[in-house]
């Protein structure tokens, strides 16, 4: 993955999220506790692409893997609480 698939994919988790967030408001309790949750790793996921933008190259060829399992988590959560949306 080249840090412009990084950026993308960042632009599609941040589309979900801001999806979601207009829903929560008519969410039950366990789509809330989810959204809690994704929003933790939101923020980590967050602080981790400003890191990643600023690495060079070759460092960024080791994180990559993490980055990538870090949004595949988040997108995850997100299609677990669209199930409880109405």
């Amino acid at each position: 993955m080249v840090k412009e698939e990084i950026i993308t994919l960042g632009n599609k988790i941040k589309t979900e999220r801001d999806e979601l967030q207009l829903q929560m408001h008519l969410a039950g309790m366990e789509a809330k506790n989810l959204w809690e949750k994704a929003e933790a790793k939101w923020q980590h996921w967050q602080s981790f692409r400003h890191q990643l933008e600023k690495v060079s190259d070759k460092a960024f060829d080791i994180t990559e893997n993490e980055y990538s399992d870090m949004a595949d988590d988040i997108l995850t959560m997100y299609k677990k609480i669209k199930q409880h949306l109405p």
